[in-house]
């Protein structure tokens, strides 16, 4: 119940900044299935806590302008989840659902939310058609899913260019150049994405003001080949301020959360992005 309480503030702080065209909140209810949180009967009464779920809930739904719904995750393969499936079933308009998760593994817990997010991947995979019938073309790239930095194999780049992005909200403005540096990328991809391939990446030198020599970054490139280069550095610019802004809101949030008196509440931080160019060598 703290979780869904403290949800509930968080919502009456920051809705108003949420498009409720394109956000939404999926509450995540993980558990053994044996109920520890206190109750009107004390704790393990698990007759009264689906009431009390679904009353939140409904808070929470009336609360919020974009879609809510929750997810309950049953942790285990001996547990008893009847407590599980009947706060999934209590909660208004049908917007609960239940999945056993029995192996405890990071892979199967991984499956396990990225099927709760496939609305969000379809969304995002949509991006990658020209019009309704035609796919740009794909760049080809070796994939080994969890590359492990110390297994990977390197490409130097010896003058690879950076840049800066605008500022956040600033769609119009060109990017700033740093100036150029030598960089080793993976050659194997560690990673791919609904629109990007991602590979190791690490400065040869030391770059000012942002990175250390041989700090580890990822760099992520466009999976689709675009039909000319303004159109490909159109789509990383357009990205990066998007970012950018992501990054503002963020700080708005934690200087929102200090106003609030939110104590324990997890900072949001992003990390430093930039745009890098290279001349790949061809034939």
């Amino acid at each position: 119940m703290p979780a869904l309480d403290k949800l509930l503030q968080l919502v009456a702080a920051f809705d108003v900044l949420l498009n409720p065209v394109i956000s939404q909140t999926c509450v995540y209810w993980l558990s053994d299935g044996r109920p520890s949180d206190p109750t009107v009967r004390g704790v393990g009464d698990t007759a009264a806590l689906a009431p009390l779920v679904a009353s939140r809930m409904a808070e929470l739904i009336d609360a919020s302008r974009s879609p809510v719904s929750m997810s309950c995750i049953g942790l285990g393969s001996d547990e008893d989840f009847a407590v599980l499936h009947e706060m999934a079933d209590c909660v208004p308009g049908g917007r609960g659902s239940f999945h056993a998760l029995s192996q405890l593994n990071e892979a199967a817990i991984t499956a396990t939310l990225t099927t709760f997010s496939s609305s969000l991947l379809t969304s995002r995979l949509a991006s990658i058609r020209v019009d309704d019938h035609i796919k740009r073309r794909e760049r080809p790239v070796t994939v080994r899913i969890g590359l492990a930095v110390e297994n990977a194999t390197f490409q130097l780049f010896p003058a690879a260019k950076v840049f800066f992005p605008p500022d956040a909200g600033d769609f119009d403005s060109p990017m700033t150049e740093l100036g150029s540096y030598a960089i080793e990328v993976s050659t194997d991809a560690l990673a791919k994405g609904g629109e990007r391939n991602v590979f190791h990446m690490r400065f040869c030198e030391p770059a000012p003001d942002f990175s250390h020599a041989k700090d580890r970054w990822v760099v992520k490139e466009n999976r689709r080949v675009e039909e000319s280069t303004q159109r490909e550095l159109e789509f990383h610019r357009t990205s990066l301020v998007t970012q950018k802004t992501a990054e503002a809101l963020a700080e708005r949030f934690n200087e929102r959360a200090v106003e609030l008196g939110l104590e324990g509440l997890p900072r949001i931080a992003f990390m430093t992005c930039c745009f890098v160019t290279v001349q790949r060598e061809t034939g």
